[in-house]
C-alpha cells in the first residue's frame, strides 16, 4: 500500500470530480454506485484471477521493487501452500 496507495486515492480524487459532472446513465451505473459507497465509508471488494498469481518471475520483480521501497514483508518464496 506504500507504493499504490496514494496513486489509488488520487486517482479516485480525480475520477470522482469526473464523476460528478457527469449524468448518470445505464453505463456508468457501476463506478456511480463505487464512488457512492467508498463516500458512504463502504469500501466494495472486488476478486480477480490473475494468471501472475503463480509466476515466481513476476513475484521476484515485485519483491525487489517492494524492498527497493522499503516495504517487502513476505517473500512469495516463503509462502506454505496449503
Amino acid at each position: 500500500m506504500k507504493i499504490i496507495g496514494p496513486a489509488y486515492e488520487e486517482a479516485l480524487e480525480r475520477l470522482t470530480a469526473r464523476l460528478s459532472k457527469a449524468e448518470l446513465t445505464f453505463e456508468n451505473q457501476d463506478i456511480w454506485n463505487f464512488v457512492k459507497r467508498h463516500g458512504e465509508g463502504r469500501y466494495p471488494q472486488y476478486s480477480v484471477v490473475d494468471e501472475r498469481s503463480s509466476d515466481r518471475k513476476f513475484h521476484a520483480r515485485i519483491e525487489a521493487k517492494l524492498k527497493a521501497a522499503g516495504a517487502l514483508k513476505y517473500r512469495f518464496a516463503d509462502r506454505k501452500s496449503r
